[in-house]
Order: C-alpha cells, then structure tokens, then sequence
C-alpha cells in the first residue's frame, strides 16, 4: 500500500489505486544477507479541470506502473523473528494514455466549440534508490515480512506545465508499507 501521494500538484486530483501487487523471488546467502527481486504493479492516474467563461476542459489520465526493485538484504540473527534491512536499485516503467473533453466559446460570435480527444501517455522507463527495514516471522516454510520501503526517483514521469506554469509533477519521494509472502 502507498502511504504516500504520487503526485505533486494544487491543480490535480489523484485518482491513482494505494493497492501495490505483484511476485517477488527471495534468496538466503551466508551469513545473514540475501537478496530480493520484486515485480510490483500500481494503477496511476490524475483528473484536472479548468475552465473560465470562454470554456472549460476536463481531463484524466491513467497509467500503468511496474517497478522492478533489487535488493541486497541482511536479516538480524533472531531466532523466531528476523528484522531486516534492505537497500537497492528499482527501475519502473510508466505508460498509459489521457482522455480531454471540453468546450471553447468564440467571444465575438458566441458559438460554442466542443472537443474530445484521447492519446496515448508516452512510455517512460525511470530509475530509483531504494532503502527499506521489516520484520520477518512464521513457521519453517511460510514466511510473512510487513516492510516499510522509501524509493526516491531521479525521473518525472508525470511532468505538465499550463499557461500559468507549473501544473502537476510526480512525487519524487515515494513511501510503501509492503507485506512479502513467502514459502521456503
């Protein structure tokens, strides 16, 4: 789940799901480190509205995200419950499309213009730091480990500017509260 917003804006309503699924492949090395590779999929998206008296657009935009965190772990040598803390690179990938209706007015005639458009959201490949720390507990086979995981991006996928300037950014800084399954 997403503890944090995923957008950056006064102008925007985030429409984007908290929800984070997807598998992730977990492997013991020597001496309490291991390494993890996920595959974690989020629905994004954001509705903006403007409008004045010469005319008004709305507008929505949906994406899909997949971000493919590797991390080097080491799990503290407890023994029936093992925290850990983790530290990696995640690469993601965004793409998605934007729909627009809307209305213009022509001042002079007053004959009233509607217009609808949709397009594709161009694809955008991103990278990220990653750091997090959890808890690992359960039987010998059947692991849970809730986590808290920060990811700071160095890339805005979701970068628009209006007339008046700065319209919507995505959030550099993102925070997940993740639970792992695993069977060993």
């Amino acid at each position: 789940m997403r503890a944090t917003d995923d957008i950056d804006s006064y102008f925007a309503q985030s429409e984007s799901k908290r929800y984070v699924v997807g598998p992730m492949i977990d492997i013991s090395l020597p001496l309490g480190f291991g390494f993890e590779a996920d595959a974690l999929y989020r629905r994004t998206g954001f509705r903006t509205a403007t409008g004045s008296f010469a005319g008004s657009y709305i507008s929505g935009y949906r994406a899909n995200t997949w971000e493919f965190p590797l991390l080097l772990k080491y799990r503290l040598p407890l023994p029936w419950i093992k925290p850990y803390v983790e530290v990696g690179y995640a690469p993601r990938r965004i793409s998605g499309s934007y729909e627009s209706i809307g209305y213009n007015v022509d001042l002079l005639t007053g004959k009233t213009t509607y217009n609808t458009g949709r397009a594709d959201w161009k694809p955008d490949v991103g990278h990220g730091v990653v750091a997090g720390a959890g808890v690992e507990f359960g039987g010998r086979h059947l692991r849970i480990a809730p986590e808290f995981r920060y990811t700071n991006w160095s890339d805005d996928p979701i970068n628009l500017y209006g007339s008046q300037g700065y319209l919507v950014n995505a959030a550099a800084n993102q925070i997940d509260v993740l639970v792992g399954i695993t069977w060993r």
